[in-house]
């Protein structure tokens, strides 16, 4: 793994798209690959070996991780899962954490968010489908400590961000339990509140969000 003015990781379980996206990189910007993992525990230490020959260097150039939402773990043949999220909070909990850029192939407004928040930390949004350039775009805004996010992907970012914006403190709540796989019922009985109350706020809760089931609900928060 080589030093250059501008580096890059790129965490990805397909080899081929690795490999269609470092050679694009290297030859149509001055963005150079340092590492590459396909699963979880591989890109761990890619990133830690990358940080600390980076920050062991002196270098004032820029590192980047470019990285999977949707993640197959070795082990876990034909289940995808968003162990991409955990690797980039990992990399943002690190000692010399860098910007993180989502490449993925979802583009659900809530996805983004998600993946945009306090909660998970990435900078940047790119879809898999988005023109190539808009990767360097991302890379050198992020580099540049600015926030991405693919231009036909804003609105629907917004949209959900409003509806997260509104809930009350309740129905964040019910939200979060919710999303973390409990049913009505689980979650009356940890709020002390009825089944119904409960049916009502995640009533309230679908209608702010435009979805009508849970399994939407928690698609579209970026959860399995």
């Amino acid at each position: 793994m080589s030093i250059t003015a501008q580096n890059f990781l790129i965490f990805d379980d397909h080899p081929m798209l690795r490999d269609g996206v470092k050679q694009w990189l290297s030859e149509n910007s001055s963005w150079q690959c340092m590492g590459e993992a396909s699963d979880y525990g591989e890109a761990v230490r890619v990133f830690e070996e990358a940080s600390a020959r980076f920050v062991g260097d002196g270098s004032r150039g820029s590192l980047a991780a470019i990285v999977d939402a949707s993640f197959k773990d070795k082990g876990e043949a034909g289940r995808e899962n968003t162990r991409g999220f955990e690797i980039i909070r990992h990399i943002k909990a690190s000692v010399h954490p860098c910007p993180c850029i989502v490449y993925s192939s979802f583009d659900w407004g809530g996805f983004v968010e998600y993946a945009m928040s306090n909660e998970i930390g990435a900078d940047a949004y790119v879809t898999k489908n988005a023109d190539s350039s808009v990767l360097i775009t991302a890379l050198n805004e992020v580099s540049h400590g600015r926030k991405f996010i693919q231009g036909d992907i804003i609105e629907r970012f917004l949209i959900t961000r409003q509806a997260v914006n509104s809930l009350t403190r309740t129905e964040q709540v019910m939200l979060d339990l919710a999303c973390g796989g409990k049913d009505n019922a689980a979650i009356a009985g940890e709020l002390g509140r009825s089944i119904r109350t409960v049916e009502n706020y995640m009533g309230r809760i679908y209608d702010k969000f435009g979805v009508k089931t849970r399994a939407e609900l928690m698609q579209l928060r970026g959860r399995e």
